[in-house]
């Protein structure tokens, strides 16, 4: 097993749930819905939802299928998806706190799964793929989404820029498996057993209207960067932001301007 990080624990994702459902939610809204359409799920599929934040994949899918089980290991993510199903009267989705290294469902119980945007987190990528792919039915399609290299997304280009000109030492802990490329995703893929993987690039766009309200976007929202702020304490960290937001100024196009950002959205068959 892999040594946990802290970004594969629950407490930075409880402690952003209420930014991430208020604005990052909607904003991979459309990369959830583009995965959707890409799968084509049946009417009568039941389907599994593996980090499933506060629901934006679940309940893009609750109104094509029969079921879905939605399940993240952070519990304050999981009561804001629970709140929103009561609120919208929504009745087929079962949702629950779990880890998507060790799902607590039987073998073969899906017809699909999907895990956007979260993997590329878990302490141990390889045992979240091979989990999947456990309770997919024989013939049973995955999809997993993570995000491209920076360099290929001007958002986080900006946004990377920034703080590493905040701090020049800064370097992020290696991934436990790559997964910013389509050759990663898809040899991931097929590693844990899946058979005619293929992999799209798709990218959506935010509107910025300002330095601020990108900076806020990610700092309040953005798991990773709350732990960063964490560790540095206060008084560190109000120097970072003020070179953070003078080096955006200083970068970012004229605004307004929509910046994208590409996701890698990964499709397999359990054969």
């Amino acid at each position: 097993m892999t040594q946990t990080r802290a970004i594969a624990t629950p407490a930075p994702w409880n402690d952003v749930a209420d930014a991430y459902t208020a604005e990052v939610a909607l904003e991979l809204a459309p990369y959830s819905a583009d995965a959707i359409e890409l799968l084509n799920p049946a009417p009568d599929a039941v389907v599994l939802d593996v980090a499933c934040g506060p629901g934006t994949c679940t309940l893009q899918l609750a109104p094509r299928v029969a079921r879905v089980d939605a399940v993240d290991f952070a519990t304050e993510m999981v009561a804001r998806l629970q709140k929103r199903l009561t609120t919208e009267g929504v009745d087929n989705v079962h949702a629950r706190v779990m880890d998507g290294q060790a799902l607590g469902f039987d073998d073969g119980q899906f017809d699909a799964a999907f895990c956007m945007f979260g993997l590329m987190f878990f302490a141990d990528p390889r045992r979240g793929l091979s989990e999947l792919v456990r309770v997919l039915a024989p013939g049973g399609r995955a999809v997993v989404a993570t995000w491209a290299h920076p360099e290929r997304s001007p958002m986080m280009q900006q946004i990377v820029g920034a703080l590493t000109a905040a701090l020049p030492g800064l370097s992020p802990p290696p991934p436990a498996v790559p997964l910013d490329t389509a050759a990663h995703v898809g040899a991931a893929l097929t590693a844990a057993g899946l058979v005619d993987v293929e992999v799209r690039a798709i990218r959506h766009g935010r509107d910025v209207r300002s330095a601020e309200t990108l900076w806020r976007y990610f700092e309040q929202g953005g798991a990773p960067i709350k732990l960063l702020r964490a560790s540095m304490g206060a008084a560190s960290w109000q120097g970072v932001e003020a070179v953070v937001l003078a080096t955006l100024r200083s970068t970012l196009p004229p605004l307004p301007a929509v910046l994208e950002s590409e996701a890698l959205v990964g499709i397999g068959r359990r054969p």
